[in-house]
């Protein structure tokens, strides 16, 4: 059975002031709020201080990257099992600007979304196509291929508990957004994808 998540990505936004009131005013305002998971991804170096702020309210903390290493000489980087021991629980992985901006790859991605189930973190796999690619009508061929990539490695299995957002490029921060019809299709189209070599409990 699937259920709904709504997350916030913060970027490269923040402080501790924003910290303290954005999730002081998030619990005010999820306080009747049920059937539906909420997480927030503030930058790397505020997550202790969201996490103390969210305490004890039903805001799950997140994280937007993580690295393929557990350890080791890689400046700059954030291994799993540090989110996991801060109490990060949904971590995003193939953003449009980690890709675009840093060249991640298709590859890449699947190895960071096999070392957050390895650590039994739930990966937010960011699917989506390029304007040039919407409008040469591959929105679902794009869709497949990112979602192929792990499924090569990490078996249709893997996807158990794993949240898959659909972020077109060409909808982020232009002021254009996907029709609902697009949305649904793109969505069917990943749930296909993923059917064909699903185990009938997964296909709930």
């Amino acid at each position: 059975m699937r259920h709904p998540l709504v997350m916030g990505n913060w970027k490269l936004n923040g402080s501790r002031h924003m910290v303290n009131e954005l999730v002081a005013n998030l619990r005010t305002e999820l306080a009747g709020v049920s059937g539906c998971a909420v997480a927030i991804a503030p930058p790397e170096m505020y997550l202790d201080l969201a996490k103390r702020a969210a305490e004890g309210s039903h805001i799950h903390l997140g994280a937007q990257n993580v690295d393929v290493n557990l350890s080791g000489a890689f400046t700059g980087e954030t291994s799993a099992e540090m989110l996991k021991d801060i109490g990060a629980q949904y971590i995003i992985i193939g953003h449009s600007e980690r890709r675009t901006y840093h060249k991640e790859s298709d590859e890449l991605i699947a190895k960071k979304f096999a070392v957050l189930k390895e650590q039994g973190l739930t990966p937010v796999l960011c699917i989506g196509e390029t304007e040039a690619e919407n409008e040469a009508g591959k929105t679902e061929e794009v869709c497949a291929r990112q979602i192929d990539a792990v499924l090569k490695t990490q078996g249709a299995a893997a996807f158990e508990g794993v949240v898959i957002a659909y972020e077109p490029v060409w909808a982020i921060g232009t002021g254009k957004s996907a029709t609902r019809l697009r949305r649904r299709r793109c969505t069917n189209s990943s749930v296909t994808t993923l059917l064909k070599l699903t185990p009938k409990s997964l296909s709930k």
